[in-house]
C-alpha cells in the first residue's frame, strides 16, 4: 500500500464514520419528537435527513409543520396592521425550520419576517 491510499482510505473511513454517526442521530431525534408529537422539530431534522427509515414520517411532520405556518401567517388577515406574537419556542422551531428547509424558506420566510413580532 502506498502512502497516498492510506490517506485516502482514512479520509473515507472519517467520512463515513461522521454520516453515520450523524444520520443515526438524526433519526433518533426525529424518532423522539415523533413520539413526543412535536411535528415542528420532527420537520427541522427531516430537513437534514436523507435516510429513508423515516421517509413517510418525515414527509407527514413537513406537512404538519407547513400547515401550521400557513394557520399563523392567514391570522394577518384578522388584524392587518399588527405585528404577531407568537410563544418563544414556537417562533424559534419555525424560524429554524424556514432556515433549514429551503423550499419552506423560499415560500414563506419574506412574509414570516414581515408578520411575526421580532424578539
Amino acid at each position: 500500500m502506498n502512502f497516498k491510499f492510506k490517506i485516502n482510505y482514512f479520509g473515507f473511513c472519517l467520512f463515513f464514520l461522521f454520516f453515520h454517526c450523524n444520520q443515526n442521530k438524526l433519526e433518533r431525534e426525529i424518532y423522539k419528537s415523533l413520539k413526543r408529537k412535536d411535528f415542528l422539530s420532527a420537520a427541522v431534522f427531516c430537513s437534514e435527513y436523507q435516510g429513508k427509515k423515516y421517509l413517510e414520517d418525515c414527509k407527514k411532520a413537513l406537512e404538519i409543520a407547513e400547515s401550521e405556518v400557513e394557520q399563523i401567517l392567514a391570522q394577518r388577515k384578522e388584524i392587518p396592521f399588527f405585528k404577531l406574537i407568537i410563544e418563544q419556542e414556537k417562533k424559534a422551531k419555525i424560524q429554524e425550520l424556514l432556515k433549514k428547509n429551503v423550499y419552506l424558506g423560499i415560500k414563506y420566510r419574506k412574509l414570516w419576517n414581515e408578520i411575526v413580532e421580532r424578539d
